[in-house]
């Protein structure tokens, strides 16, 4: 029982038993031939998976792996070869599309067009879909190879099936086709990409150039539209490739006039005011005169970006040049002082354009109401009304639909109301905004029942409810605090086949959480995202509004935590919700609410007079003050500012209450006299 050292046989650990000799099972062969491929070591993978193949066993997996492997180094004839013997095989489905997209993809990085095209000829026949990615790839490949009639057949194919050729791809082809003297068919493939809206970059252009260099500027006609639509979609530069185009051409004068105009109105929409001067003085050197047109588009352009200096000028030089300005060319700079808001000017206008004898049209009546809504003004959208009836005006309903907006912009659906059965005495038809703007007065005002009215006679009128209308619905019950009512007519936008956004899903959680149904309210954020919604970061604010309204400071956090992870920023109005769910925490979270000031301040967000309200809640005055004082926060020019802009805000709406009773005075005395008419 001892050994030579002495000590028992027992104390010495067992000895172990060599391995079973059993083979191993097919999930360790391919779980070890996977951990080979992801180390690099692919030889050592090639030989496993062939000695298990050799014994029966075929790992297709793992060979599909060892092919994309391949694939990343250029191995173009392993894969091949890896691809030939899974066919063979006859593997599971997914295994074998995993290989074709490796072979074509290392036949794509080679640059092989025909066996690119050869493995996407098999693919398909297998019935795997084709990828974006590889068919524009061969068709660029076959392209730049000089066979632009086998690459035209891939481009019809890609989109029999609906697939977006890219810009490069039609670049490819365009250019194709011009080396090989098909200038039509470039033409017709350009006409196609601009159809498509990818719209060509400037190699293609330049292709197109040359084309037309080479044989000449046959249709004047459908260059000029190429120009217009260019100009149309906002695109200079596209414009400006083409105008070089008709330069390079023998092109008769009034259509190279409207080209420029053309060009011009490209400069207006896109915003680079700089360049109109620059194509102006191409004019002259052309040796043209610009004519009523491109003046009139010249002012529109600086109009149209709010240089209404500039606009001025340029209807100064269209007075000397003995043009007289019309309607049109008034009315952008009418809709420049309606943006600006500017109420005085705009009026000051409408009389400067009798001294070019031009009568105002429905455009510039509309501006001028539109500078009474920018301004926050609907009483004198309503006395600027009252005068164009009086003077015998014909207004319409684009007009009346202005001055519904004006009122409905400050919530006061009385006033819109009363726009409305102005419209009704002049029988002036309502149209489908009409009542859209009175469904969002109603749902400003918390008027639910008066909102589904209205909703109910856009039906009754021939018009179908768009998302717009329902979402003003859901809004006013989200006001109300109507969760059930909102989930309705969620119900019902669905059942009439409207796809609620993600205001819609906004308003409905604001519904709940105004209730304290907090629980409600986050599990419709749950079907936002199960519908495939992205919440914005009004959705993580309102969230965050109702875990604040019930004192928990924690859950508050978490949603301003979720905010943070989307991206977005925390501005002073979310902070706000922290110090508010640590003022309404039982006890105050006096620490925490420091802190969120403290940060606050460290993000370059100001506090408000609300964020220190909330902090004095939090904190007690005392221990408010002391804070202000150590963060430099001056308590009392805050507060100030409050008490004035306060003070405007009541005078404004006892201004706008005093107008509603005068309106509300004014029927009723008009229903009493209709009812004495009738006795």
């Amino acid at each position: 029982g001892r050994s030579d050292t002495g000590r028992a046989v027992e104390d010495f650990p067992p000895v172990r038993k060599p391995p079973s000799s059993r083979p191993r099972s097919t999930e360790d062969e391919a779980a070890a031939a996977s951990a080979h491929i992801k180390v690099g070591d692919l030889t050592s993978a090639r030989s496993l998976l062939e000695r298990a193949q050799a014994e029966g066993r075929l790992l297709g997996r793992p060979w599909a792996q060892l092919a994309t492997a391949q694939a990343r180094l250029g191995e173009l004839e392993d894969v091949e070869a890896t691809l030939e013997m899974l066919i063979k095989g006859r593997v599971e489905s997914a295994t074998l599309q995993e290989a074709f997209v490796a072979v074509t993809s290392a036949a794509l990085d080679a640059r092989d067009a025909s066996r690119l095209e050869h493995w996407l000829r098999r693919m398909s026949c297998t019935g795997f879909p084709l990828e974006l990615k590889k068919v524009t790839g061969v068709v660029r490949l076959l392209a730049e190879s000089g066979n632009p009639e086998k690459a035209e057949g891939w481009l019809v194919g890609m989109l029999r099936k609906g697939m977006k050729p890219d810009s490069e791809t039609y670049s490819a082809i365009i250019s194709a086709f011009v080396l090989a003297e098909h200038r039509f068919k470039a033409e017709a493939w350009f006409d196609e990409a601009l159809w498509t809206q990818a719209l060509p970059d400037k190699a293609t252009y330049t292709w197109m150039m040359e084309a037309c260099a080479l044989r000449g500027l046959k249709r004047p006609d459908v260059w000029l539209r190429r120009i217009a639509d260019s100009a149309k979609a906002g695109s200079l530069e596209v414009a400006a490739a083409w105008l070089e185009v008709g330069l390079q051409n023998e092109v008769d004068e009034p259509t190279l006039l409207m080209a420029f105009t053309s060009v011009i109105d490209a400069c207006g929409r896109e915003g680079r005011l700089s360049e109109i001067d620059r194509f102006v003085a191409r004019i002259a050197e052309a040796g043209l005169a610009p004519d009523f047109i491109c003046y009139a588009t010249t002012v529109g352009a600086f109009a149209s970006r709010g240089n209404i200096t500039a606009a001025k000028d340029w209807l100064v030089r269209m007075r000397e040049a003995n043009f007289c300005p019309d309607d049109r060319t008034h009315a952008p700079i009418m809709q420049a002082f309606g943006k600006r808001g500017d109420v005085v000017a705009a009026c000051a206008w409408l009389e400067d354009m009798k001294l070019d004898s031009a009568k105002p049209n429905k455009q510039c009546y509309s501006s001028l109401l539109n500078a009474c809504v920018h301004s926050r003004n609907p009483q004198a959208a309503t006395k600027l009304l009252d005068a164009l009836l009086q003077a015998g005006v014909e207004v319409d309903a684009t007009v009346f639909n202005v001055a519904i907006n004006a009122y409905a912009a400050e919530g006061d659906y009385r006033g819109a109301e009363a726009i409305f059965e102005k419209m009704q005495l002049r029988q002036v038809e309502p149209t489908s905004a009409t009542f859209s703007t009175l469904i969002k007065a109603c749902a400003k005002c918390n008027y639910v029942a008066q909102a589904e009215f209205w909703l109910q006679a856009l039906k009754d009128a021939g018009h179908q409810p768009t998302q717009i209308e329902i979402n003003s619905v859901i809004d006013g019950c989200a006001r109300s605090g109507d969760g059930r009512r909102a989930e309705y007519w969620y119900t019902q936008a669905v059942d009439s086949g409207i796809v609620p956004q993600v205001q819609c899903y906004n308003a409905i959680i604001r519904a709940w959480l105004k209730n304290g149904e907090t629980a409600r309210g986050e599990a419709w954020y749950q079907q936002m995202l199960a519908a495939g919604f992205t919440p914005t970061d009004t959705t993580y604010g309102t969230l965050m509004t109702g875990r604040a309204s019930i004192g928990d400071v924690g859950g508050c956090l978490a949603w301003s935590d979720q905010l943070k992870a989307a991206g977005g920023k925390m501005e002073t109005m979310y902070y706000n919700m922290l110090l508010k769910a640590c003022a309404l925490a039982r006890p105050p979270d006096v620490r925490r609410a420091s802190d969120f000031l403290r940060e606050m301040l460290g993000e370059g967000q100001q506090p408000t007079r609300i964020s220190l309200t909330w902090i004095f809640k939090a904190l007690g005055k005392v221990g408010a003050k002391n804070l202000c004082e150590e963060l430099n926060i001056n308590w009392e020019t805050i507060h100030d500012t409050w008490v004035d802009k306060a003070g405007e805000n009541r005078a404004r709406h006892q201004d706008s209450y005093e107008d509603a009773d005068s309106r509300a005075k004014s029927r009723e005395s008009s229903q009493a006299r209709r009812g004495t008419n009738s006795r």
